[in-house]
């Protein structure tokens, strides 16, 4: 999603509720997925997917898929 012209995800944090994540973007790949080049590491999760009405502090629910 974008924001004030940066770029965020829904991060879901240690207590499994989710917050807002700035990311710094690259490459728009396939004409839709977005490169994030910081912001996220390999061991984060991300939300998804989510609705607009989705904000800091939901809890979060894990699924195996």
């Amino acid at each position: 999603r974008e924001e004030n012209g940066l770029h965020y995800v829904y991060k879901v944090g240690k207590d499994q509720r989710i917050a807002k994540q700035y990311v710094k973007t690259g490459k728009i790949l396939y004409g839709s997925a977005i490169e994030v080049k910081s912001g996220l590491t390999v061991d984060d999760y991300v939300a998804f997917p989510y609705g607009k009405n989705a904000k800091d502090g939901v809890k979060a629910k894990q699924t195996e898929e």
